[in-house]
């Protein structure tokens, strides 16, 4: 018998860093790690710049360390993540397509496309 593919959910970088960002924690955020234990969570590729981009800002504010970050992305790249290497291929038809007709950003749409 064929076993059953996991339940995928789209990933925000925003909840992802709720769960570095010891403020920025919530019910929703820690709900959303729990159910990584049996399904994928998918991003868009540019998922990696923005976790990158927050992070050192963080450093530069004095919310985290190096080290810290470092701890957090050896963690988060252990989870279930898969990375839709579609996201360029789409920025310019779909994702803008659907920015335009929903009002999100570029960023946000290529989460939802």
């Amino acid at each position: 018998m064929a076993k059953t593919p996991a339940p995928r959910f789209v990933l925000d970088c925003s909840v992802a860093l709720a769960w570095y960002f010891a403020d920025e924690s919530d019910a929703f955020a820690d709900a959303v790690a729990a159910s990584l234990t049996g399904a994928t969570a998918v991003v868009p590729s540019l998922f990696h710049l923005e976790i990158a981009n927050i992070l050192v800002v963080g450093e530069r504010r004095n919310r985290s360390t190096e080290s810290q970050a470092a701890a957090f992305l050896t963690r988060l790249a252990a989870l279930p993540i898969v990375v839709d290497d579609q996201t360029g291929t789409r920025a310019w038809s779909d994702t803008l397509s659907l920015a335009r007709g929903h009002g999100l950003s570029a960023y946000d749409a290529a989460y939802q496309e």
